[in-house]
């Protein structure tokens, strides 16, 4: 699976860890999404109905892994499209966060120790907040599991770059 823009294609994609889940690593002709300059250079603005985000006026995205690769790279890639981006470690830690940050969306991981995901969009719930979430995982079932929390929309890991910034463009307001 992979995206073409301009000819390169840029897919993220992972190795297994030993508990099951993908870490993920982008590659783009054989770079590694490590090498932003080359991925800013190839897909920077993506999306096209995005002008240039001022960071301190714009709502953050939340981004919650257990996993620290992931976790980086998935905040790097937003940062460097323009996106102010907080991280969060597990749902525990996320559902601290949540009410000071009031994120634009949230990109959510299911699998996590200390408090998985299914159990923060429970307690999202419980406190009456409602936030857009996004399943990010590399479980066979994401649909399912993204319906079973009520969650906007998934992203199956491996997924293309252009679709994570799609699906959180949907979810981002505008710049003005």
């Amino acid at each position: 699976m992979g995206l073409s823009t301009q000819g390169v294609d840029a897919t993220v994609s992972a190795p297994r860890t030993a508990k099951g889940d993908k870490p993920f690593e982008a590659i783009q002709e054989g770079i590694s999404c490590f090498d932003f300059a080359h991925y800013t250079q190839t897909t920077h603005s993506l999306l096209a109905n995005q002008a240039p985000m001022a960071r301190s006026t714009k709502p953050p995205v939340m981004v919650v892994d257990d996993d620290p690769a992931i976790l980086d790279i998935v905040s790097d890639i937003l940062e460097s499209e323009g996106f102010a981006v907080e991280k969060a470690t597990n749902g525990a830690e996320a559902l601290r966060e949540v009410e000071r940050i009031r994120p634009a969306v949230i990109l959510l991981d299911m699998r996590m120790p200390v408090m998985d995901g299914w159990t923060f969009a429970k307690e999202l719930k419980k406190r009456g907040m409602h936030f857009p979430i996004l399943v990010m995982t590399a479980a066979q079932n994401a649909r399912r599991w993204a319906e079973e929390i009520g969650a906007d929309g998934y992203l199956a890991k491996p997924f293309d770059l252009l679709d994570l910034l799609q699906a959180i463009g949907r979810y981002y307001p505008p710049a003005s």
